[in-house]
């Protein structure tokens, strides 16, 4: 017979399957399933707790020097023919110089033409000031519009205009400018009489003057801002197929052009902006990069753009050392919101500025020169619910001018959100992973629950303090859900799959052992202690004497009346002492001390327990069943001591049974067999632990021992020590 499963399997198998249901959980958590449910719900999860603990951070200021001029909805009704003739702008621009302002940046798109560009232009001499342009992500057909009116030699002029160097191409627009303006007044004067071939030729010269200034402006903003497109397999910058550029005048004068595109995606909230863009082969900078190149010292193409990684470049002014601003596969800056609300409410109208040109000798105005002086200043629709508005993490409408300032404040403070690399995510994860496994590998599920929670809560409080102090993002919602999950697979095993070897050994113990010691099994029934281990045990054998001779005489009910009466006695007895019930075989009882559970005192128990029952059956023979049928029941017993294997044996075709094997049980077995009526012989491992251990107690109850000649026991080559038991 072998003991049920390998010991060492029996104790591992539990902790593997635990810590694999722990790592499985945190692989569902990590690897990205396209198109699945659970890995969008945790990516959208994921951005709102980092949403959460921007919020939940304290406001920084936006570095003072960094102010917004917004354009408003009293604006727009107070000025909106000045806006449209860009005159306003001009008093603007005029204020902002006698301001004395580092920089002006247009968040505004001055796409056409306008009656004033001459003058704007003029101040852009006098002024640093940068325009904006945007990028669209589908063509225009302006190619066959060019054919519809009789513009067949695109393609020839963009070829010449290859060979134009910049001085060159600003030259071709303020000609074009020109001829545009005398074709004007000639057809003005056309007009009256009108002179219709005339005034159909003039026409077509004018519809290609446009065509030819937009070509002529992109050829500009190729020859200073493209930078060549980096090899990278992993790169995925935003790309567009046709480019809207301010009025060519004002773009080949200001100090410098950039694009302001916002790209959300299935986002819902404006986290990033890209900071270049794609078009034609070529890379393209944001206006604020534009801007800060020009701060520092650097040309564009001395930048070092590596996707997935950062933009860094060596200033050489302003600053020393290398500046690097981190951006994603597509190019994308997470914005660093420092300041939302507030930074909006202190912000200027361009009311108030043009108040300043106008009037500031002659009317109180709020405007302070100490302020402006050496400013970066941001100029911007900013209308509240209005179209130019955007959610961010804290808030949900903001005004898109905005972002300028919190992205330049970044740049230039070096004070970037910084996202983990997605391995040192995993790790993480995997991480959070280990520590459910551990806690569920060595503690009870209950109290293992208890951590877990509280571990859980820690590492999420963890995590906000950790952003709140240094800007760096560490997962969230990933770990949390691989604990859960991990939580919830683990849990189901226990309670299934675990319960099932639970009901087994309650099965076989319960009703064997004391509760307490029923109890303490039922915590561990993965112990090798139950299914199969080596051991020291006290086993004691008790027996019957002359019960073949009582057999005889009694029927079978009868006989099963004695022994349910002297079984539930013995029974009693042992479980008081703290052993266990092993067997019951006809009128001998089999008991084990220390096992299962390993308890104090093992063989001081098993020989008390011994003298008990030899006590107990006067009061046995003195019930009323036992004299009536004129029974006097005595009992020899035998108990020894040693290594031997205890364990779960059976099968699951038959039944499982618990109990000990080895020549230690055989010894037992051997001196209840040659015990006499009332006696109790020990072996002498027996002896020596129990005298070692319990001496002064066994000397208080009348417990002695006597030492019997060496006797052989069958079965046995050499003789062994044997001693009495000897009680009062």
């Amino acid at each position: 017979m072998a003991i049920a499963g390998t010991p060492r399997l029996r104790e591992l198998t539990p902790r593997v399957l635990t810590l694999l249901l722990a790592f499985f959980a945190a692989l569902l958590s990590i690897i990205p399933l396209p198109h699945h449910r659970l890995n969008e719900f945790l990516t959208s999860m994921e951005w709102a707790s980092y949403d959460v603990r921007m919020r939940l951070r304290p406001v920084q200021p936006i570095d003072p020097k960094i102010l917004l001029v917004g354009v408003t909805n009293l604006d727009h009704l107070l000025f909106g023919e000045r806006l449209f003739t860009r005159e306003a702008y001009q008093l603007v621009l005029q204020a902002l110089q006698r301001l004395k302002v580092r920089v002006v940046i247009f968040d505004l798109l001055f796409e056409y033409p306008r009656p004033k560009d001459s003058l704007i232009a003029f101040k852009f001499q006098e002024l640093s000031t940068y325009l904006s342009y945007k990028f669209l992500s589908e063509p225009l057909p302006l190619d066959e519009l060019a054919d519809e009116i009789g513009f067949h030699d695109v393609a020839q002029f963009k070829q010449e205009l290859r060979t134009l160097s910049s001085d060159e191409i600003k030259q071709c627009i303020e000609h074009l400018n020109e001829e545009k303006t005398k074709l004007e007044q000639v057809r003005a004067e056309a007009e009256a009489p009108p002179d219709e071939a005339k005034l159909e030729e003039i026409d077509v010269k004018l519809f290609r003057i446009p065509f030819q200034l937009d070509l002529l402006a992109e050829a500009f903003l190729n020859r200073h801002y493209a930078m060549d497109l980096p090899q990278s397999k992993n790169a995925n910058p935003y790309r567009a197929k046709h480019v809207v550029l301010p009025s060519e005048f004002l773009a080949i004068n200001a100090a410098g052009l950039g694009f302001i595109n916002v790209e959300k995606g299935d986002e819902d909230v404006l986290r990033r902006i890209p900071l270049v863009y794609e078009y034609q082969g070529k890379l393209y900078p944001h206006i604020d990069l534009v801007y800060i190149c020009d701060y520092y010292g650097v040309e564009l193409q001395d930048l070092s753009i590596r996707f997935g990684d950062a933009i860094e470049f060596h200033p050489t002014r302003n600053a020393k050392g290398t500046k690097r601003i981190p951006i994603d596969l597509r190019g994308n800056i997470y914005v660093n919101f420092r300041e939302s609300e507030s930074f909006i409410e202190r912000s200027y109208t361009l009311q108030s500025l043009i108040h300043y040109a106008k009037y500031r000798d002659q009317f109180p105005t709020k405007i302070k020169p100490s302020v402006f002086a050496d400013s970066i200043v941001i100029i911007g629709e900013n209308n509240v619910g209005g179209t130019d508005t955007q959610p961010i993490p804290l808030q949900p409408g903001f005004p898109m001018v905005g972002i300028h300032a919190n992205v330049l404040h970044n740049i230039l403070h070096d004070d970037y959100v910084v996202l983990l690399p997605s391995g040192a995510s995993r790790s993480i994860v995997m991480g959070c992973a280990l520590v459910l496994g551990l806690l569920f590998l060595f503690m009870d599920y209950k109290k293992a629950s208890l951590i877990l929670l509280a571990f859980a809560l820690g590492y999420s409080i963890f995590c906000v303090v950790f952003f709140t102090s240094t800007s760096v993002v560490l997962p969230i919602i990933r770990p949390l859900m691989a604990m859960l999950l991990g939580y919830v697979f683990i849990i189901t095993y226990t309670i299934g799959v675990k319960e099932k070897d639970r009901r087994k050994v309650r099965n076989i113990f319960l009703k064997t052992v004391s509760p307490e010691i029923g109890e303490e099994i039922l915590k561990q029934p993965d112990s090798e202690a139950i299914w199969g281990t080596k051991k020291r045990v006290t086993i004691l054998f008790v027996d019957i004497r002359q019960f073949t001779g009582l057999s005889e005489r009694l029927s079978a009910d009868q006989i099963v009346q004695v022994l349910n009466a002297y079984y539930d006695t013995v029974s009693g007895i042992i479980l008081k002492h703290g052993g266990q019930i092993n067997k019951f075989m006809g009128d001998a009882v089999m008991a084990l001390f220390g096992a299962p559970i390993s308890g104090d005192a093992d063989e001081a128990r098993a020989i008390q327990a011994a003298v008990e029952i030899q006590h107990s059956t006067d009061r046995l023979n003195a019930l009323t069943l036992m004299r009536e049928l004129n029974v006097t029941l005595k009992t020899g017993i035998g108990i020894n001591s040693g290594e031997v294997m205890v364990g779960t044996v059976g099968g699951a075709a038959t039944r499982f049974e618990y109990t000990a094997i080895g020549d230690s049980v055989n010894i037992a077995e051997r001196l209840q067999g040659i015990a006499a009526e009332d006696q109790i012989l020990v072996g002498e491992q027996t002896f020596q632990q129990a005298v070692k251990t319990q001496s002064t107690a066994f000397e208080s109850q009348g417990i002695s021992f006597f030492k019997l000649p060496k006797v052989k026991l069958k079965g046995k080559t050499t003789s062994v020590d044997v001693y009495e038991v000897r009680y009062s």
